[in-house]
């Protein structure tokens, strides 16, 4: 595979590349996109202020996330493509900031992160302002975002908490509830160390049923979920 080099903008000491977005009526809207290796979750974040010029963006599903504590749902989209140089991520998932507090670059249209930047090796040289890109093997791998509806978190004493489920998911649908603590899935012992191996199970297989085992006061629950995508 050939490698693409993307010239990189800096703004306050960040890195930023151009990148294009498809969008649903047949245009595109092109702007600026923070890379930001460490961002987690779908891998693109949106500025409001982009969604707010390109309304159509969020003329398709949606899906509200739910989050921990008194926070926000989390908005997620589909898009149609991004075009980062001659490159092109198909349907990739993308949050929708929080609105900014002031207007900013004008251009600014996101953050790109690793769950994007995975499907590339890829090389930042903020010296020789680059970002160098060669698709990789997972550069035809779908897009996937949660498909229970968990938001699970770890405890301080290493247990697996439920934080929040989202309504209308699977989860709800098998009444599972935040607080509850995530003891066993598939009859296997889980603790905060499996996190990141749970979280990626809930995200892989459409139709899939997932036995999991709770802790509700005290007392064990069990339930099975059956994984649908949710966007």
């Amino acid at each position: 595979a050939s490698t693409v080099r993307l010239p990189i903008f800096t703004a306050g000491g960040l890195p930023f590349v151009e990148g294009t977005i498809l969008l649903p009526d047949g245009g595109h809207a092109t702007g600026l996109f923070l890379v930001d290796t460490g961002q987690p979750g779908t891998g693109i974040v949106l500025a409001s202020s982009f969604v707010a010029a390109h309304p159509s963006l969020v003329s398709g599903p949606r899906l509200q996330q739910a989050l921990s504590g008194n926070a926000p749902a989390a908005t997620l989209i589909r898009l149609k493509d991004l075009q980062l140089g001659s490159f092109t991520l198909h349907a990739p998932i993308a949050e929708i900031g929080p609105a900014e507090s002031s207007p900013g670059n004008p251009r600014l249209a996101g953050v790109v992160g690793l769950e994007a930047l995975s499907r590339f090796n890829f090389v930042l040289n903020q010296r020789y302002a680059s970002l160098y890109l060669e698709p990789n093997r997972r550069m035809r791998e779908p897009f996937e975002t949660d498909m229970s509806g968990l938001l699970l978190r770890a405890s301080a004493d290493h247990k697996l908490v439920v934080a929040a489920v989202t309504p209308g998911s699977p989860a709800a649908d098998a009444h599972v509830q935040a607080g509850d603590l995530l003891v066993r899935m598939e009859d296997k012992p889980l603790t905060a160390a499996n996190l990141g191996s749970v979280t990626a199970a809930l995200r892989s297989t459409p139709g899939a049923m997932v036995h999991l085992e709770l802790e509700r006061n005290g007392k064990p629950v069990r339930t099975t979920l059956r994984l649908r995508r949710m966007l």
